[in-house]
């Protein structure tokens, strides 16, 4: 079984191997700064977003991870 930091550790490496079979010499650098100040933006919303579910627990009755349940199977499927 391969372990889930193996597969995370491979992501930047094969997105940018990605975009640069789309994108020319002159336009991969805008590409690829825009994905790697992406990862950057989310990363640092990922603890406001854990702190909010955690203080979520308990409202409507429900445990804080049922509310991440809960919009993924009502938002998720509209894509």
């Amino acid at each position: 079984m391969v372990p889930m930091d193996t597969i995370s550790d491979l992501r930047f490496p094969g997105v940018q191997f990605y975009l640069s079979c789309w994108y020319r010499r002159k336009e991969f650098g805008l590409r690829s700064a825009i994905f790697f100040s992406a990862a950057a933006l989310s990363g640092s919303f990922g603890g406001f977003l854990a702190a909010a579910i955690g203080k979520m627990n308990g409202i409507g009755g429900k445990p804080g991870w049922a509310w991440i349940v809960q919009s993924i199977t009502k938002y998720v499927p509209k894509f």
